[in-house]
């Protein structure tokens, strides 16, 4: 990219998804986990991918189908450690790499980040600082207003909440579909718990006693006052907190990368069955995807 291009590549998008076999035969690659695709009674692989804020790619990595996601990450710094200077990007990712091995690795190999905060699982004064509305200050971000306030964790680190409207909508609505679909299962004031242990979306809303569950109102409550707000951690000292809100919005573009390979270019599902032939088919679908990103980009830039 660097080399085409001629430009600084100073910011990294990472992401990870997964690619589905129409198979159940396990292998060392080949193994059950959770599946984005929903296919979760095929085996699949893990595939990290990474690109630049124009959506080109740089390298990506393929793990076993049970690997966590929050463990792809500090393989891939430490191949990237050895490929690049890692000190003079910025990395960005959601928050299924929020955890704090992830951030101490980064921070041990120089790497910048700025990782999407799991809000609720912070201590309990930052949250309620964090729900006191109080303290925000409105600020442009995206030419989208945004509600930001801003938390110094340790020396190192800042944590950035913003609030948004059109998030709080959004949210709401989110919430008001799970509580809908949960109010027509119940009979007789409860709800049988085998229709809806294994949907993750409705347990927050919910208290179980042996058999049984019933909607708990407190709990909507509560998590209505989560409503919009949207937090990012970083390490990043020398930009302002809306810049680095932008960054973490690019990430849409990796979720498009990996649209366009799954749908496009027929990624999955994959129909080989050996590692060295679904290695290979891995490789020539993201060689095709780097050569259509660099033609893309090519027309972009002289503007046809």
């Amino acid at each position: 990219t660097v080399t085409l291009f001629k430009r600084k590549v100073d910011v990294l998008l990472f992401d990870v998804t997964t690619l589905y076999f129409e198979s159940v035969d396990k292998d060392t690659l080949r193994d059950f986990g959770y599946s984005k695709d929903c296919k979760f009674k095929q085996v699949q692989v893990v595939l990290a991918l990474m690109t630049t804020t124009d959506g080109t790619p740089i390298s990506y990595e393929l793990f076993p189908g049970n690997t966590s996601e929050s463990k792809t990450l500090v393989k891939v710094i430490e191949t990237l450690k050895d490929r690049f200077e890692l000190e003079h990007v910025v990395l960005v990712a959601d928050r299924a790499m929020f955890n704090e091995d992830n951030l101490t690795k980064m921070e041990s190999s120089k790497v910048k980040y700025v990782v999407a905060s799991k809000l609720r699982s912070l201590k309990k004064e930052i949250k309620e600082t964090i729900l006191n509305s109080s303290t925000y200050k409105l600020r442009e971000v995206c030419n989208e207003a945004h509600w930001i306030n801003e938390f110094e964790i340790n020396n190192q680190r800042r944590l950035i909440v913003s609030y948004s409207s059109l998030r709080a909508r959004k949210d709401r609505a989110d919430r008001e579909h799970i509580i809908e679909n949960l109010k027509k299962n119940v009979k007789d004031g409860k709800l049988k718990i085998t229709e809806i242990i294994h949907n993750k979306g409705v347990r927050k809303y919910i208290t179980c006693a042996k058999n049984e569950a019933t909607i708990n109102e407190d709990k909507i409550t509560q998590d209505a006052q989560w409503d919009g707000l949207h937090g990012v951690i970083t390490n990043v000292q020398d930009e302002y907190a809306s810049q680095l809100l932008a960054r973490y919005r690019d990430l849409w573009k990796i979720e498009e990368a990996f649209r366009f390979n799954k749908h496009d270019l027929k990624m999955r599902p994959i129909n080989h069955w050996t590692s060295r032939r679904v290695r290979a088919h891995i490789a020539i679908c993201y060689v095709a995807f780097a050569l259509l990103s660099y033609a893309r980009l090519r027309l972009k830039e002289k503007k046809m």
